[in-house]
């Protein structure tokens, strides 16, 4: 803003219209002399002064000018580093946020993998438990139905032993006994044949 307003102030001080160097007529009209007068030495000299004058402030302009691109090149190069920077910050940030949302997505299918591995593993259990409690019920099924049917068996021999004596004694109280033997040996042959 400051150069500006100098920029300003150096253009209303030029004069609107540069004056001519002299007021003699041209050069075709004028009388060749080989000694210079006073005025002819005077004039040019006061022309040349102007165009000094003149050259030095198109010079400051111009150096303005330069000053003035060269800062706005600045200024636009600095805020063409400015969102240089900007996006590679939301890129990195982009970034960041999407490793984060992959590694908790990986966290998330290794922890639901974990836990199908322990479901898994308290079916397999309980299965295994379940197989072992219904062999436990066979087995004691069988050992009873065992112990049932050698119980029938014992107390079909004793049936019979039971017949046997019976029959025995009567044979041996009608006399009809072909041999003599003991109750208990009869009883038992009996038992055996049977």
């Amino acid at each position: 803003a400051n150069r500006r307003a100098a920029l300003k102030e150096l253009r209303a001080e030029l004069p609107k219209e540069i004056p001519p160097r002299s007021e003699s007529p041209p050069a075709r009209y004028r009388k060749r002399s080989l000694t210079p007068s006073s005025d002819d030495d005077h004039q040019p000299k006061r022309g040349r002064r102007e165009d000094l004058k003149e050259q030095e402030e198109q010079r400051r302009l111009a150096e303005a000018e330069r000053v003035e691109r060269e800062r706005k090149r600045r200024e636009q190069a600095k805020e063409a580093h400015r969102q240089q920077m900007e996006l590679q910050l939301r890129q990195q940030q982009e970034e960041r946020q999407r490793k984060q949302r992959e590694r908790i997505e990986r966290d998330l299918q290794a922890q639901q993998a974990k836990e199908e591995e322990l479901e898994r593993e308290r079916e397999q259990q309980a299965k295994e438990a379940q197989d072992r409690e219904e062999r436990l019920q066979r087995e004691s099924a069988a050992k009873e139905q065992k112990q049932r049917e050698e119980q029938k068996r014992k107390q079909s021999k004793l049936e019979l032993w039971k017949a046997s004596l019976k029959q025995q004694a009567q044979r041996v109280k009608e006399g009809t006994a072909v041999e003599v033997v003991s109750v208990f040996d009869a009883g038992k042959r009996e038992a055996e044949e049977a």
